[in-house]
């Protein structure tokens, strides 16, 4: 099991992640692409500025929707929010299946699965400077999709209107 912190910058025009590994060592940033027409953030690994990953918010849909894109622009997973009358629940479809977001109905507990197989869970800090995840990785293979994952969580959850309004592309 590998654990892993995402902390949102506070104090941003746009929307900043870090997240670090238990020790707290930075290990990946993302940035929010600004006067994007489509809200989107690129995820890059810290140590040598590679790109992984691209979060695009899909426009004009009821509930949201987002893409998670590989450095190319291949769509790696579509992320939609699911109705749940009282817990929050996400599908992801990717092309080696489904994955299932499941949380409590505070938006606070989050377990990420395949089938029945837990690969993640994902604990919302109370009392933290921003948004803070501690993310526990069972799947050590994706665990950099995952970690990406929990940034579409935030994005879709716990969107601060503060900061972001003047740049919020809807």
């Amino acid at each position: 099991m590998i654990n892993f912190y995402v902390r949102q910058k506070v104090f941003s025009i746009l929307d900043q992640y870090k997240i670090y590994d238990r020790n707290q060592n930075p290990l990946y940033q993302c940035k929010a692409k600004p006067f994007s027409l489509s809200r989107k953030l690129k995820i890059y690994r810290i140590a040598d500025q590679s790109h992984l990953f691209t979060i695009r918010k899909k426009m004009l849909s009821f509930w949201p929707k987002f893409q998670i894109l590989n450095p190319n622009d291949a769509v790696l997973a579509e992320v939609k929010r699911v109705w749940s009358m009282f817990k929050s629940h996400l599908m992801l479809t990717t092309p080696n299946g489904h994955l299932d977001v499941k949380g409590n109905f505070m938006h606070h507990q989050f377990t990420i699965m395949r089938e029945s197989m837990i690969l993640a869970s994902v604990q919302k800090q109370w009392i933290s400077w921003g948004d803070t995840y501690e993310i526990s990785i069972e799947d050590q293979e994706d665990f950099e999709f995952l970690l990406c994952l929990v940034i579409v969580i935030d994005s879709i959850f716990h969107r601060k209107k503060s900061n972001v309004k003047s740049v919020n592309y809807r």
